[in-house]
């Protein structure tokens, strides 16, 4: 019987840790480690790519794989001040969050790398409470050249585009529920 208990407790424990997504000390198994299985991807520092000016991040020596705890050091935000301010992206540590407010889409997920050096946020988004869907947004420095300015991209697993490409700017802080949507 103490062993039946023992095995029961076991398996609950296994189960509860499973659920536990990245950004809570779980085991990186929710949503955003999906993404990760789905689309061959290691986790990885956004603050060795090319964003790293954008986001803040101090100088990195050495390779990527040798610094993979390096983190954006502060929350920093971006929108689409020129159209509305509609859409807006924070990033944080390796996390990004993505909201379109007017068309009620929410993604969120961490950087990460494939094997062919494809860099990017990889999570799922979801739209008005839906079942949230494996996906993965890019992120560019824009065209433009301007060092507060990114271009981004949302496709889901199979390569459609969700959201994009949009520019974006860096803002201090993101719009308030002034927004009127067309």
């Amino acid at each position: 019987m103490k062993l039946l208990h023992r095995t029961n407790l076991a398996l609950a424990l296994t189960a509860w840790l499973a659920a536990c997504g990245p950004g809570s000390g779980g085991t990186g198994t929710g949503e955003t480690g999906a993404a990760f299985a789905v689309f061959g991807a290691t986790t990885a520092s956004v603050c060795t790519s090319g964003l790293a000016g954008a986001l803040g991040c101090g100088p990195v020596i050495g390779s990527p794989a040798s610094n993979p705890g390096i983190e954006v050091p502060s929350m920093v935000n971006f929108s689409n001040v020129a159209q509305g301010g509609s859409l807006s992206v924070a990033i944080q540590a390796n996390s990004v969050e993505l909201e379109d407010r007017c068309r009620n889409l929410r993604f969120t997920g961490d950087w990460g790398i494939t094997a062919t050096n494809d860099a990017r946020f990889f999570g799922s988004y979801s739209v008005n409470s839906m079942a949230p869907v494996i996906s993965a947004l890019s992120v560019q420095p824009a065209p433009s050249g301007n060092p507060g300015d990114l271009t981004v991209t949302l496709r889901d697993a199979s390569g459609r585009a969700v959201l994009g490409p949009v520019t974006l700017k860096q803002v201090g802080v993101l719009a308030g529920a002034t927004l009127v949507c067309p």
